[in-house]
């Protein structure tokens, strides 16, 4: 079913083309999709999954065979002449069929097991962990081409405004109204308006590469986006969890982070899987039984159906029987594998909570930085109102000839700068909270 909804999420961009507009949610999926880490960690699980399948047939019986051939120079044989007996012959073929079973390991098969069992849910984590990397840069590399659009379409508005800035100093010139160095710096700001305005174009074709990268897209790919502008919420929502901009969210926030982060699970387990590893070793204390069977013919012929001129010596057998073996002293080498083990699992667990600290502080920051970028966006807003309005009065006193083209050019450059804080701000929020939920390990 999975496979079915892909298929036709890819089947709808390609048959819409140009007129299709991607969103935030679609381009994760088309990254998710198109990932070769992810595809590797499929890869990964599989083979971890067939290894633990493997181990746990080592509690079945094994059947094996084998035949052999043995030419005897001289030929074995008890008594004299004429009443002589042949143990063999020159010519001799043997064939065995074996059956192993364990029957008492010292719960050495179980646990190694469990501990390639325990292997499949590491490299899940591992795929989770890299998945939020995913869905992370990806959210930044949407946001960063939106950003560099709006950049760009304020410097388009910024060129024609000085287009038209500079007709309308022409004329003031020719009337003989503004001096020749109003005019020059009127030249002077529009030439650099359209550098400006070039290298935002080629700021925008370098982040759109850079999603398309991320999307396992050709760079050179269309890539119209949905703009996010409309969905800032005053709330706060981080998967599941709801809340402000207030201490108590942080704390439940850094909780969350604590308990389902993926990089703090398979450390957990990694204990765990050091903990099955010291079961292993102290299996040595205990003996190893199993069961061992065989058949074997022998004789002179390839096929072993006879055994000829040796009466006292059957050509086939069978036999079955239970062996144990016991390592009753070496050295300690066992005890000191269950030491080391053990201090592993110390020196795991010292990690678990730097990594849990670190994580927290990871959180902290995101948290803070999106509560930064949130009120900085009022701020910006009034900024871009008053620069508005601040244009708006020094153009209708140039006109009538009451300010120079320096008051002019200065009021348009704090509009571009005031719109540039406005959406450098707005995305800006995006990406911290993008970051927050990547912090906090939910999707």
């Amino acid at each position: 079913m999975k496979i079915l909804h892909r298929f036709l999420f890819v089947a709808i961009i390609l048959l819409v083309g140009n007129a299709y507009s991607m969103s935030l949610s679609e381009a994760v999926k088309m990254a998710i999709l198109n990932s070769n880490v992810l595809k590797s960690s499929d890869a990964a699980i599989a083979a971890q999954q067939y290894k633990a399948k493997s181990v746990y047939k080592l509690n079945y019986p094994s059947l094996s065979t084998s035949y052999g051939y043995t030419r005897m120079k001289t030929r074995s044989s008890v008594g004299q002449k004429p009443f002589v007996v042949y143990m063999n012959h020159h010519n001799n073929f043997r064939w065995d069929l074996n059956l192993q079973m364990p029957i008492f390991t010292g719960f050495k098969l179980s646990y190694t097991y469990k501990l390639e069992k325990i292997g499949v849910d590491i490299k899940r984590l591992k795929k989770k962990e890299a998945t939020l990397d995913i869905i992370y840069n990806v959210s930044k590399g949407y946001y960063g081409v939106l950003f560099a659009e709006k950049m760009k379409n304020v410097m388009q508005a910024r060129v024609r405004s000085l287009k038209a800035h500079l007709k309308d100093a022409e004329k003031f010139y020719e009337a003989g109204v503004i001096p020749k160095n109003d005019l020059l710096k009127s030249k002077t700001a529009e030439l650099s308006a359209v550098q400006a305005m070039e290298s935002a174009e080629n700021t925008v074709l370098l982040a759109k590469s850079n999603l398309n990268r991320l999307l396992g897209r050709d760079f050179g790919s269309k890539l119209d986006l949905v703009d996010v502008a409309d969905k800032l919420s005053r709330s706060l929502k981080i998967g599941k969890l709801r809340g402000s901009f207030d201490v108590s969210t942080e704390k439940k926030l850094e909780t969350y982070a604590r308990r389902h982060r993926p990089v703090l699970s398979e450390i957990r387990h990694k204990i765990t899987k050091l903990r099955y590893a010291q079961k292993i070793a102290a299996s040595s204390y205990y003996p190893q039984v199993g069961i061992k069977a065989n058949y074997n013919r022998e004789g002179n012929h390839f096929d072993v159906s006879k055994n000829e001129d040796i009466t006292f010596y059957p050509y086939r057998n069978a036999s079955i029987g239970i062996q144990a073996n016991w390592e009753l002293f070496n050295w300690g080498k066992t005890s000191d594998e269950i030491d080391m083990y053990r201090s592993q699992q110390i020196s795991v667990a010292f990690i678990e909570r730097d990594i849990s600290n670190k994580i927290a502080l990871g959180v902290e920051k995101a948290f803070l930085n999106t509560k930064l970028s949130y009120n900085n966006l009022k701020s910006a807003k009034a900024e871009v109102i008053q620069a508005k309005e601040n244009f708006r009065i020094t153009n209708l006193r140039y006109k009538n000839g009451i300010t120079t083209s320096t008051e002019l050019l200065d009021a348009e450059g704090y509009l571009v700068g005031a719109k540039a804080h406005y959406y450098e701000a707005l995305y800006d929020y995006f990406i911290n909270l993008s970051l927050l939920k990547r912090q906090v390990g939910v999707k």
